[in-house]
Order: C-alpha cells, then structure tokens, then sequence
C-alpha cells in the first residue's frame, strides 16, 4: 500500500495507482516472489517511512526478470513517487499500456481461431 494509506488512512485513485505498481511487479513476477520478501514486516514499515522523511523508498522492488523496461521505468517507478500529483493516473497507466501493445513491445494475443467450429452450448 502506498504510504499515505498506511500512515494516514488517506485512499485515493493515486493510492491505487501505487498498488496496480506492484501487483504488476507480482504478476511479472509470475507470483513466485512476495514484494519485499527479503524484509521483516517492520522494516517495511520504515522503508515506508523514508519516504515521508526522504522523500523516497529505502528499497524499490528490482524490475523483475521479464518486465519490459518501459514498463518498470514509466509505470512502476513513477507510481512509488512520494508525492501523488507525481504518480501517473489510471487514465495515463492505461493509454501507456495500449500504446506498447500497438507498438508490439508487449506481444498482443493471437486472434482467435474464426475457422474453429463453435462447441454446442
């Protein structure tokens, strides 16, 4: 959670957008690491902290092996920015996202199978 949420209570669409961060460094992750694995609950907690009084995390989650750089570097990391009207909107994250799939920097799908025939309902 971001850290407003933690310390204030405070939740908001920027709050979410620190969370979508790292379930999308949990899903890059093919959910086989927990974020922050290798720190006690308290040390997470101060490393939240350093960034009110710092103004940045301690230890950011490293870009996990098959999370294209574009993503890490103009998603995730703006997301974990101290001040909210820094982070990205949802908005922003979305139309980022379409512009790598059309750019085939993410692999679209295959299209579906129209010779297939359909199975009986």
């Amino acid at each position: 959670m971001a850290w407003e949420s933690v310390f204030e209570g405070r939740f908001s669409h920027k709050s979410d957008a620190w969370a979508l961060a790292v379930t999308l460094w949990e899903l890059y992750s093919e959910c086989r690491e927990k974020p922050f694995q290798n720190l006690a609950d308290s040390h997470v907690i101060q490393n939240l902290q350093s960034v009110i009084v710092n103004g940045i995390l301690k230890e950011h989650l490293c870009r996990p092996t098959k999370c294209p750089m574009p993503i890490y570097t103009e998603i995730m990391l703006p997301c974990w920015r101290k001040e909210e009207r820094e982070r990205p909107t949802l908005s922003s994250i979305h139309l980022f996202l379409q512009s790598l799939q059309f750019s085939q920097l993410i692999p679209c799908p295959p299209p579906p199978n129209r010779s297939a025939p359909v199975p009986p309902l």
